[in-house]
């Protein structure tokens, strides 16, 4: 799949509408207006923060839907909920938060290739 051809806000309504989730009961989720969800499904790319809380509500692993196999990539971001470190590689994605010595850590199995 080339990065011209995805769009991003495609794939997350599709994916919400099959885990059977309303607009409303994700946007409760990861904290936002449901108008906000509303230009999230226009858009052809998205933020990294706004994904991961997308992908955390949907139990979801759209980074590897993205990128296949290819996918080898850490990411790391400050913020004021700590540092939150993205490690992808070709069999799953793993999200570790760390704030004042405490991790958390969601890992993601790869999805399947249809």
């Amino acid at each position: 799949m080339s990065i011209n051809n995805i769009h991003i806000g495609s794939i997350i309504r599709k994916k919400l509408a099959e885990n059977k989730m309303s607009a409303v009961q994700l946007a409760e989720i990861i904290k936002c207006h449901n108008s906000t969800l509303n230009d999230v499904y226009k858009r052809r790319s998205i933020n990294t923060e706004q994904l991961w809380q997308i992908a955390t509500a949907l139990k979801y692993n759209f980074f590897t839907e993205i990128y296949g196999k290819h996918l080898d990539v850490v990411l790391q971001k400050e913020h004021d909920i700590g540092t939150i470190t993205m490690i992808a590689t070709a069999d799953k994605v793993i999200f570790e938060q760390q704030k004042s010595g405490i991790a958390k850590r969601i890992e993601y199995a790869k999805v399947s290739e249809e």
